[in-house]
């Protein structure tokens, strides 16, 4: 079977950002804001709309498969009790569109996608996916690697002359093997990340994108670039220095993060003492160094089949140091609750986490 696809071809941007909106949909992360923001951004954008649109009727082709079958009555019933709750009233027709998208699940998709890579708009480009709480490394065929972590997903398109992949939702962290006569690209948020031969992670979000190197060095630049400029917006190397051209700032460390906002042209970096713990999702571990509890659980909840809510402000602000396996998030939060005051309430559909 193959992947249908509606509508006429759009910008890789446009459908970028569906994408997102789509995965921001079946997360455990959304929230009455995010359908605010996604009503009023659908209706500025008709394009953007449609695209939607178009990839929610992608997963319901998919009921094809027997396979399926399976998860439709749960997933109807979810539909129906989403459509039939205030929300509704509130979205009219809109918000049924989304409903009805919602029958067949977006893990079922990545699941059925993620065993067989898919052919997409050029023959040569292969999608790869992975569903909430999997892994999946990648091997190229120019000897490069791709480690893929949860709920993500990438395009890849090895070339004669160039090697790229585009980021559509997620993080991978990337070895790439040296090749001169081939650069190297990730395409992320309107950007691109080239590179001739080194290892970086690229975490990508609705709101922005995180890159953290590890060896070598990568420029970043406009996708919209036809070349890679002499001078890129920033470089980051993971021996010497980071340069921000636009703000005249240099940093000279080893482990440079610098994070792109997804809505404006705002870019910030910081120095990492060991750039290796941000990537110990590759080796199953969560590792943390003073990070909030907010932040600490904003992680969990990519890993989590339940959503996971802060009940009590008061305890957001507590710093962890800690390491935990990230397949095992239940494990971990009876970890927390043995040494942190907070209560962890487990419900049928949510985890709660309050103050004692």
């Amino acid at each position: 079977m193959s992947i249908k696809k509606f509508g006429r071809a759009r910008s890789s941007d446009i459908s970028s950002q569906a994408a997102d909106d789509v995965a921001l949909l079946f997360s455990s992360h959304l929230n009455d804001d995010d359908l605010e923001r996604m009503h009023k951004h659908h209706g500025d954008n008709p394009e953007l709309k449609e695209e939607f649109l178009d990839t929610l009727h992608m997963l319901d082709e998919l009921d094809e498969l027997a396979s399926i079958e399976e998860y439709r009555s749960e997933y109807k019933e979810v539909a129906q009790t989403e459509a039939n709750k205030s929300r509704s009233g509130h979205w009219n027709g809109w918000g049924m569109s989304i409903a009805a998208g919602m029958v067949l699940s977006a893990t079922v998709l990545f699941s059925y996608v993620s065993m067989n890579p898919e052919i997409a708009d050029d023959g040569n480009i292969l999608r790869y996916v992975t569903r909430v709480g999997e892994q999946k490394t990648v091997e190229l065929e120019d000897g490069s690697v791709i480690d893929m972590n949860t709920g993500s997903e990438i395009l890849v398109d090895i070339g004669s002359e160039e090697r790229v992949v585009t980021l559509v939702r997620g993080e991978a962290f990337f070895d790439v093997a040296k090749d001169p006569e081939r650069p190297f690209s990730v395409k992320v948020d309107g950007r691109d990340v080239t590179v001739l031969g080194t290892s970086f992670d690229i975490l990508k979000t609705p709101d922005e994108f995180t890159l953290c190197v590890l060896e070598g060095v990568v420029s970043v630049h406009k996708a919209e670039s036809e070349v890679v400029p002499e001078s890129p917006e920033f470089a980051v190397t993971s021996t010497e220095e980071v340069v921000l051209e636009d703000v005249g700032q240099r940093l000279v460390k080893k482990g440079i993060v610098v994070s792109y906002s997804s809505w404006d042209d705002e870019v910030t970096a910081k120095c990492v003492n060991s750039p290796e713990r941000l990537v110990s999702w590759r080796k199953k571990l969560l590792s943390y160094n003073g990070e909030t509890l907010s932040d600490v659980i904003q992680e969990f909840n990519r890993y989590s089949a339940k959503k996971i809510l802060i009940k009590d402000s008061s305890v957001m602000d507590l710093n962890i140091y800690a390491t935990f396996r990230l397949d095992r998030i239940d494990i971990a939060l009876s970890d927390l609750e043995k040494i942190l005051p907070i209560k962890v309430t487990r419900h049928h559909d949510r985890i709660v986490i309050s103050s004692k």
